[in-house]
């Protein structure tokens, strides 16, 4: 039986492009906190705010509620955590039978497309920061 091997399109990319929104955003709200008055009430909400949309978006919209209570992508269970994500990759390397190619790059980029929203979340109303020109 030969190993199913991934596309040569699959690059690791996009990924990586998240992961470093991610790192830059969660530096960013770091700096915000550090800079804040946390006695402002209205300040710690919306860090707070940020920090809450950065949660809820880590549950995966690609699963059913029903089928998965915890959608969690780094906490849960199921095919739609990173453990899976990196268990399916493990299979695909070890040409295990029931291994899809298909279904991982499918798996990969909605983990990507998960992390690139709570990067996105992380880093705030982008309508309301002031960005100089």
């Amino acid at each position: 039986m030969q190993p199913q091997l991934l596309p040569k399109a699959l690059t690791v990319r996009w990924l990586i492009m998240a992961s470093g929104s991610y790192s830059r955003a969660s530096s960013a709200l770091a700096a915000d906190i550090q800079n804040s008055d946390l006695e402002d009430i209205e300040m710690c909400r919306v860090i707070n705010d940020r920090i809450m949309m950065v949660e809820r978006n880590f549950l995966s919209p690609y699963v059913s509620p029903r089928d998965s209570p915890f959608r969690h992508i780094l906490l849960g269970s199921g095919p739609h955590t990173l453990k899976a994500l990196t268990n399916h990759l493990d299979s695909l390397t070890t040409a295990n039978p029931n291994a899809d190619a298909e279904l991982f790059r499918n798996q990969f980029a909605q983990a990507t497309w998960t992390i690139q929203t709570c990067a996105n979340s992380l880093a705030g109303d982008i309508w309301s920061l002031d960005n100089e020109i």
